[in-house]
């Protein structure tokens, strides 16, 4: 659990933190950026809950069963539970983590049409690889991560 100090910060103080932090985040402009930047300013504990967090929420998203996400990601049930009811309220990363679904559903697409072409027998047909290659397709598709 992350530790945050007890000692009290005015709320002007506050505000101005958070908005020098969040300043920080909109002007990063690549993933490799973002990587330093985060890896600068979160401690390897910090950057897995965040991590995990987004996660949860993404997997919420994908309707993957509650058991699940506890076990692919390693949180507590109840951690998962407790997203559950917080997925219903986080409409800002709802609407990110679905566009990102959004892709991955179209890239999900072109892989079915891409396998099923593939997997059309011709002569010489190597029918072992053939139902071992839609097998893992299908195993790829399954996972919740």
């Amino acid at each position: 659990m992350v530790r945050v100090s007890q000692r009290y910060i005015q709320e002007t103080k506050l505000k101005r933190i958070f908005d020098l932090f969040f300043e920080v985040i909109i002007n990063i402009k690549n993933k490799k950026q973002a990587e330093k930047i985060i890896s600068e300013i979160l401690t390897s504990s910090e950057k897995i809950m965040v991590a995990k967090r987004i996660t949860c929420i993404y997997l919420l998203l994908k309707e993957i069963p509650l058991i699940e996400i506890a076990e692919a990601i390693k949180m507590s049930s109840s951690t998962v539970f407790y997203f559950k009811e917080k997925y219903e309220q986080a409409k800002e990363t709802r609407e990110i983590l679905s566009t990102i679904l959004a892709k991955e559903e179209i890239k999900n697409f072109f892989e079915d049409i891409f396998v099923e072409l593939k997997t059309i027998p011709g002569k010489g047909t190597n029918w072992r690889q053939q139902r071992w290659d839609k097998l893992q397709h299908k195993w790829k598709r399954q996972e919740p991560i």
